[in-house]
């Protein structure tokens, strides 16, 4: 069995008000056997980086200091390293993996 985690980059646009061109949703696919490591490397990460909260993806965009952001504090290279380190936890299980999918908004309602 395998576990899907799946998230969505804002909302849904609306077929009569679509403000942004592009809808984004993402996932990763990890084997039952394998998700209490790859979950474990993500919270020690956490807590060497003294990082509490969701860390979203537009938290690692230059600039943004948001309340929510854990990182607000952070320069954009700490930022990039730990960006970087979530990479190598996901990309050293061989049976991970990821899928995106970027949609259309005037495509998907036409």
């Amino acid at each position: 069995m395998h576990i899907l985690f799946v998230d969505e980059s804002g909302t849904p646009p609306s077929p009569n008000n679509p403000k942004n061109k592009y809808f984004v949703i993402g996932g990763a696919i990890i084997p039952e056997d394998q998700w209490h490591t790859v979950r474990d490397a993500l919270m020690g990460m956490k807590v060497r980086r003294k990082l509490r909260g969701e860390l979203k993806w537009r938290y690692f965009a230059p600039g943004n200091d948001d309340d929510t952001n854990p990182m607000r504090k952070l320069s954009q290279s700490e930022r990039d390293s730990i960006r970087e380190e979530i990479y190598r936890m996901i990309t050293s299980h061989k049976a991970v993996r990821s899928i995106a999918c970027v949609a259309s908004v005037e495509a998907a309602f036409a």
